[in-house]
């Protein structure tokens, strides 16, 4: 558990204190205590997956020679949502796994499920555990990844690309399926607290979320410095902007509009921008 420390010996850190210097602000007078919270770059609660390619299969795995019971094509989402980190991999758990399983005569399996995903972005390694239902008929079929590993070629999370089986050798029922972030709402960078306006109120947003904790719907949008990460110096880089004559937040700002340079902090929703 992160050791609890006094807000005041936060401020004595050399990015605040060049932060109040800039600012030439009085000393700040505080008096609670707060943990720190670590957050994960893709911190956006329940984020909205679409399967856009994916396979079930029933029967052998190469090199067994057994027939294939089933092969279905999947349709369908999932939602994953952040709980923290564990070491090096970030977990989320998977929830509303919503899948249709379509063979080639055009007969339907519903199936639903819940499971954990881990990844570590900088090792390029994740893992899948899940629990899959099918929807008319109850049963259950636990399948997993076989621990973690590497992801596809040439696919870079947030997307995902996994293989997960009962069984990872011979017989058993798998699901190998991509996925990618459903549509993300356009933002204002900057409006860290989606209050429809730039100000004081989202820099103190920012370093709520950073050393006290909660949550945002939309970190693309606290990410003020669009360096593809949301840390400390995103609310210096906003109070620079509006107190110094520093660079202003980069786009899509002051206005409403997609994240130009596309990138992996997630936006599930942004009130200000209908």
């Amino acid at each position: 558990m992160p050791r609890p420390f006094r807000v005041s010996a936060l401020l004595r850190t050399s990015a605040l204190r060049r932060t109040l210097a800039i600012l030439r602000m009085p000393a700040l007078l505080v008096a609670i205590t707060v943990s720190v919270s670590i957050l994960s770059p893709t911190l956006a609660r329940a984020q909205l997956y679409e399967i856009t390619a994916g396979q079930f299969t029933q029967g052998c795995l190469p090199p067994c020679l057994c027939p294939i019971l089933f092969v279905g094509e999947l349709e369908g989402t999932f939602t994953l949502d952040f709980t923290g980190p564990d070491g090096s991999f970030d977990v989320y758990t998977l929830s509303d796994f919503d899948v249709d399983v379509i063979n080639f005569l055009g007969d339907v399996i519903e199936l639903s499920g819940n499971g954990e995903y881990r990844v570590d972005e900088v090792a390029g390694e994740h893992e899948l555990t899940i629990e899959i239902i099918d929807v008319e008929t109850g049963d259950v079929l636990s399948m997993n990844s076989g621990g973690p590993v590497e992801f596809a070629p040439g696919v870079v999370f947030p997307d995902i690309e996994i293989f997960v089986g009962t069984s990872l050798v011979c017989a058993g029922s798998h699901i190998s399926f991509a996925a990618s972030t459903a549509f993300e709402p356009e933002f204002v960078r900057g409006d860290c607290n989606d209050d429809g306006g730039v100000d004081i109120s989202d820099a103190i947003e920012s370093l709520t979320l950073l050393f006290v904790g909660g949550v945002t719907n939309c970190v693309n949008a606290c990410d003020t410095n669009d360096d593809e990460g949301f840390d400390i110096s995103d609310p210096i880089y906003s109070l620079a902007a509006l107190f110094t004559s520093g660079p202003a937040p980069l786009a899509p700002y002051p206005n409403c509009g997609d994240d130009p340079t596309g990138g992996t902090l997630a936006c599930t929703e942004f009130a200000a921008c209908p």
